[in-house]
């Protein structure tokens, strides 16, 4: 993004990561694909993510990382 400010967190030398996670249905992906027509990106007011996995998937990410990060089992 043209205005995305976070990248100065890592420039001022705080740890810092960013995490992407793919919340759409692949069956809207493979149509989006298929027709050449770009899908709505994560700050369009048409964005709407494949709830159930994007969250499940998301929460376990962070919640892996977490855990690394602490040094937790």
């Amino acid at each position: 993004m043209a205005g995305e400010d976070f990248s100065w967190y890592g420039r001022a030398g705080v740890p810092a990561v960013i995490l992407w996670v793919g919340g759409v249905n692949p069956e809207r992906y493979e149509a989006a694909i298929k027709s050449g027509s770009p899908l709505p990106g994560l700050h369009s007011s048409e964005w709407a993510p494949d709830h159930e996995p994007t969250i499940r998937t998301g929460v376990g990410v962070l919640t892996t990382a977490a855990l690394e990060l602490l040094g937790k089992p």
